[in-house]
């Protein structure tokens, strides 16, 4: 195991991972470990030519190690051969493995990394949707049959869920596991966002503005369902933002709104693929609502980003629904058209003001800040060992406050 005065040697691995990776869990997590814990973080990866420029931008603390490129690999099935091969070469040398997903290949790769070195802690991060849970274990079944129960209880030191809803499922199907599975969502990187100015005077910066955040006109999206309500709304004072590529087969939808509704030109807008990450978080920073249609999602990064900017979020019930809106604490559910058109409806006619609500939205988002999330995984690992690993740096970037 680690010796006292070395930090802990981490290693997040996810073979497929691309500059975007940076800024979700697989990125985020070991970098903002090893901003606040005394920790040698590093991201190890498949190498395909992919660049990180990520990595300078945001100033993260993270090493990243590319494996020779396994034309044969294929997400969550068999371990690559260039990850056995690391771990063949590495294994003694790591105190936490992080991996994604309750799959073979995360099984696989646990067991052998286990075989290799005892003594090192597997933290898996189940990233799971309930909707999808059981499809995705009868795809374990066949001549493979693991028994789950025995792996997971004895293993991964700690598993993670992303939402109260997939925890209960998991822990309802692995009931051995309940001792060692938690739940930490996915968050935003409170400590950039932070030194960006990003969240100063965030309250006085907002405007009549309602955004939508993704790939606008794809089928999970559903974007015509926020285009058809507000074709038969007047939006008063207010403008809608379309923020995301736009599917080509999506701009016919698009000019047929327009030509019945040629009032909203300039109005309703469509911006496009924002590259610019300070652009994007401008859209949050002025907008008063984030609104979501999709018809599934797993977890909603966008609606993460939304909260931390302040943002009332309107939803249909997907999978992190009611953990985002806190119940009603920091958004509305919606579960047809009739009742987005009533909630749009109260927000243009000002019978209901979403920065009455700003201070607790922004309270809320406090449980999503990644700084928060990954002090909480690294305490729980340490409660999960004989001898606690983590050491808070002597000066932790302290968490920002929005205001």
């Amino acid at each position: 195991m680690i010796r006292s005065e070395e930090p802990v040697r981490y290693v997040c691995l996810f073979p497929e991972a691309e500059n975007v990776h940076l800024v979700k869990d697989v990125g985020m997590m070991p970098a903002i470990l090893s901003e606040r814990w005394e920790v040698d973080a590093s991201l190890v990866c498949l190498d395909r030519g992919q660049k990180f420029p990520y990595l300078e931008a945001l100033d993260q603390k993270l090493s990243i190690r590319r494996l020779e490129n396994d034309e044969r690999y294929r997400p969550g099935g068999r371990m690559s051969n260039s990850v056995r091969a690391f771990l063949r070469e590495t294994a003694r040398d790591i105190d936490v493995l992080q991996l994604f997903h309750f799959t073979k290949e995360s099984v696989e790769t646990a067991r052998f990394f286990r075989k290799l070195n005892p003594h090192g802690l597997v933290y898996l991060k189940l990233d799971i949707s309930p909707d999808n849970f059981l499809k995705d274990l009868s795809s374990m079944g066949g001549t493979w049959n693991l028994p789950h129960h025995w792996f997971l209880a004895s293993v991964p030191t700690v598993l993670s869920a992303e939402t109260e809803l997939a925890l209960r499922v998991f822990v309802h199907r692995y009931p051995l596991c309940k001792s060692k599975t938690i739940l930490l969502p996915n968050g935003y990187d409170d400590g950039w966002l932070g030194k960006q100015g990003h969240f100063l005077d965030l309250r006085d910066a907002k405007e009549n503005l309602l955004i939508t955040v993704g790939r606008i006109g794809t089928e999970p999206k559903n974007s015509e369902m926020l285009l058809d309500s507000l074709r038969s709304l007047d939006l008063e004072e207010w403008r809608v933002a379309f923020i995301g590529p736009i599917e080509e087969t999506f701009q016919p939808t698009i000019e047929r709104f327009f030509e019945e509704r040629p009032d909203l030109v300039g109005r309703v807008i469509f911006t496009g693929n924002l590259q610019n990450r300070d652009e994007l978080y401008d859209w949050y920073r002025r907008a008063k609502v984030f609104c979501l249609t999709s018809r599934w999602e797993s977890f909603c990064l966008a609606m993460v980003d939304a909260l931390a900017f302040g943002c009332w979020l309107a939803t249909t019930p997907v999978a992190s629904a009611n953990d985002l809106t806190g119940e009603g604490v920091a958004g509305t559910v919606f579960t047809d058209r009739t009742e987005l058109d009533m909630f749009l409806k109260s927000c243009f006619t000002g019978r209901f003001d979403p920065l009455t609500r700003f201070d607790s939205v922004v309270e809320h988002s406090r449980s999503f800040a990644w700084s928060r999330i990954c002090d909480q995984l690294a305490d729980r690992i340490n409660r999960s060992v004989e001898n606690p690993i983590f050491r808070r740096r002597a000066h932790p970037p302290d968490a920002p406050i929005c205001n």
